[in-house]
C-alpha cells in the first residue's frame, strides 16, 4: 500500500511538473509576447530559436532540465523509501514526459517531449544516454531530419537498457517513455515518408519570413502551449 501511495504522489507530481511549459512562461513573462506559436513543420525548440534566439533557446533548455532534474530526483527519493529508486526515477520520467507530450492544462495538447527524454535518460543511467544521444546525432547528422533522430535514439533506449543489465520492468518503463516520444513524432515521420518533412538547419525558416521573404502559411501555424 506504501508503494502505491508512492507511485500515486509521484505520478501527480511529475505529470503537473511536465504540463509546465517554458515555452510559454518564457514568451509571455520574460519576452513579454503572449502569442506562442508552433509550426508543425518544425520541432518547438527549432521554433523557439527562430523567434527568440539563442539566449531564449538556452533559457527554454535551462527550464526543461531544471523541471526534469526536479521531477527525476523527487520519484528517485520517494520510491527509494522502499528501495526502488530507480524505479522511481524512470516513473518519475515517464509521467513527466506523459505531462509534457499530453498536458491536462493545455487540453492535451504539448511538446514533442524529446529535450526532457533525452535529460532524463541521463539522470537515471550515463551510459544509456550517451548510448542514445550518440544514436541521435548519427542519425541526424546523416538524414538531417531531427524527428528521425529522435524516434531512433527511443527506440533504442530500452535495449540500451537491458545491455547494460537493467531489468525488465525497468526496460519497460523505458519503453514506455520511447513509445511517447515515438507518437510526438508520428506526423513527421509520416511527412518524412512522403518526402514532404522539411531537414532541419534550413536557416531561411529561421526567420518570421522564408527565404523568399514571404510569411509563412498559416496552416503550418497552431497554438502550442
Amino acid at each position: 500500500m506504501k508503494t502505491v501511495l508512492l507511485l500515486i504522489l509521484t505520478a501527480i507530481i511529475s505529470y503537473c511538473l511536465g504540463n509546465m511549459s517554458g515555452s510559454m512562461i518564457l514568451s509571455r513573462y520574460v519576452f513579454r509576447n503572449n502569442a506562442v506559436r508552433h509550426s508543425r513543420m518544425e520541432s518547438p525548440l527549432t521554433d523557439f530559436f527562430r523567434d527568440y534566439g539563442p539566449l531564449g533557446t538556452v533559457m527554454l533548455v535551462l527550464f526543461d532540465l531544471a523541471k526534469t532534474l526536479l521531477a527525476v530526483l523527487i520519484g528517485g527519493a520517494l520510491l527509494g523509501l522502499v528501495d526502488q529508486l530507480l524505479i522511481g526515477r524512470l516513473f518519475a520520467a515517464f509521467c513527466l514526459i506523459l505531462g509534457h507530450a499530453y498536458p491536462l492544462l493545455f487540453l492535451f495538447h504539448g511538446g514533442k517531449a524529446l529535450l526532457c527524454a533525452g535529460i532524463a535518460v541521463f539522470l537515471i543511467d550515463w551510459r544509456v544516454g550517451l548510448c542514445c544521444w550518440v544514436a541521435y546525432i548519427v542519425v541526424f547528422v546523416f538524414t538531417r531530419y531531427a524527428a528521425l533522430g529522435a524516434v531512433a535514439a527511443s527506440a533504442l533506449a530500452a535495449i540500451f537498457m537491458w545491455i547494460f543489465g537493467f531489468s525488465g520492468l525497468e526496460g519497460m518503463l523505458a519503453l514506455l517513455c520511447a513509445l511517447i516520444i515515438v507518437l510526438r513524432h508520428a506526423e513527421n515521420l509520416v511527412r518524412i515518408i512522403g518526402g514532404t518533412e522539411p531537414r532541419s538547419f534550413d536557416f531561411s525558416r529561421f526567420s518570421k519570413h522564408g527565404a523568399d521573404g514571404s510569411a509563412p502559411d498559416e496552416e503550418d501555424e497552431e497554438d502550442y502551449y
